[in-house]
């Protein structure tokens, strides 16, 4: 993708390799090529907008963007259709959560899973609890949660990555991180990658061994975003004392 849309290095081998590539995944993760395909829609999205510095104009592309969207999703009736996704997906973590906690109470080594609450299969629900899936998949387990050594690992990587962040969010302050994140395609891009990234796996799984191998499909692009973030902070010009 990089070759083929950033550097415009068009070639057969390129292509091939691509769509090959973009098979595998999606038969093992379909999720992960959906997340992805909404990752590269951003990314274009952005680079469409920015080239023009009006405030007001892109104001109203943006306006334009969202009405089609919007108008879209009246006419394809996309709201019950989101709706009817939403309660299948309910039905499904909560056969998953069923199975954990049998196996649990099988097995008292086993236990390794998180207490989730009832979650309402509505939009507004799932949007809601959204901010808690997301901190779930990135920042737990946390070191009292872990039973065994591997949770306990775990957590230890949990806990580095929430202290990277509120560090760089204190050294950026909390609209500065998030001015820098909108201020450059690709970190915007990777940041959103890795949010939904999170938020999909903190709504699925109830079990943190099985987290902490799904989340390391985002780790990735969440460290990258970190990184460069901290980079933009270190090469500020400092007030001389």
């Amino acid at each position: 993708m990089y070759r083929l849309f950033i550097k415009k290095e068009f070639s057969v081998k390129s292509i091939i390799a691509l769509i090959a590539l973009i098979y595998i995944v999606g038969v093992i993760k379909s999720y992960i090529i959906i997340v992805l395909a909404i990752g590269l829609a951003v990314f274009v999205f952005y680079k469409f907008v920015t080239p023009f510095k009006n405030v007001v104009i892109r104001g109203f592309i943006i306006l334009i963007f969202l009405t089609v969207i919007i108008t879209v999703a009246f006419v394809t009736n996309f709201g019950e259709q989101l709706q009817e996704l939403a309660d299948e997906s309910k039905v499904q973590v909560d056969a998953y959560q069923r199975n954990y906690d049998a196996v649990q109470n099988e097995d008292e080594r086993s236990r390794g899973s998180l207490k989730s609450g009832e979650i309402d299969a509505s939009i507004t629900g799932l949007i809601l609890h959204s901010p808690i899936a997301i901190f779930t998949c990135l920042f737990r387990p946390f070191i009292w949660e872990s039973r065994k050594i591997f949770i306990l690992f775990s957590s230890f990587e949990s806990l580095l990555l929430l202290l990277c962040t509120v560090y760089v969010i204190i050294k950026l302050r909390f609209l500065g991180f998030f001015r820098e994140v909108f201020n450059n395609p690709f970190i915007l891009t990777s940041f959103f990658i890795a949010v939904l990234f999170a938020l999909i796996i903190g709504f699925t799984t109830y079990n943190f061994g099985t987290m902490a191998r799904y989340k390391i499909v985002l780790l990735p692009f969440y460290f990258f975003t970190l990184v460069y973030l901290y980079t933009i902070y270190s090469e500020k010009p400092k007030n001389p004392v």
